[in-house]
């Protein structure tokens, strides 16, 4: 019949996120084998954390944020936006002005962990819808 939609909880979906992202640039590291001063890599590996790091800063914030106040709980986004947008732009800064990251796969590390979460919620729903229909048509 009904089931609810498998939306897990934030912590259960940082840790898988976080797993995701670290398997990949896991994956990634190994290209250090052959050249060990690659820019592209490194700067990929140092974008790829920060985004965990993010994430683990966003996770946080969401747990805390058990207020019934509109007004507080929009100026604690603002404040974590505001501080999550600050590492960025700081990572982002340092990985221009230095020439052993390429700041282009900074920001495509950056952009790792959202994706990697993006896929897994579509496939987790994916699977759900799949075996509910799967169900429905015995």
């Amino acid at each position: 019949m009904y089931k609810p939609l498998p939306i897990n909880p934030v912590d259960k979906q940082f840790s898988r996120s976080a797993k995701l992202t670290g398997i990949v640039l896991l994956a990634v590291s190994f290209g250090l084998i052959s050249d060990v001063t690659n820019p592209l890599i490194w700067g990929f590996i140092v974008g790829g954390l920060t985004s965990i790091l993010n994430a683990f800063f966003l996770r946080n914030r969401l747990l805390g944020m058990l207020v019934t106040d509109t007004q507080e709980a929009k100026k604690s986004l603002k404040q974590n936006f505001t501080m999550r947008m600050g590492l960025i732009v700081a990572v982002a800064f340092f990985a221009g002005n230095v020439d052993f990251l390429n700041l282009y796969f900074v920001g495509a590390g950056f952009l790792l962990t959202p994706c990697l979460t993006s896929i897994d919620a579509a496939v987790t729903l994916h699977r759900h819808f799949a075996a509910r229909d799967a169900v429905d048509k015995i």
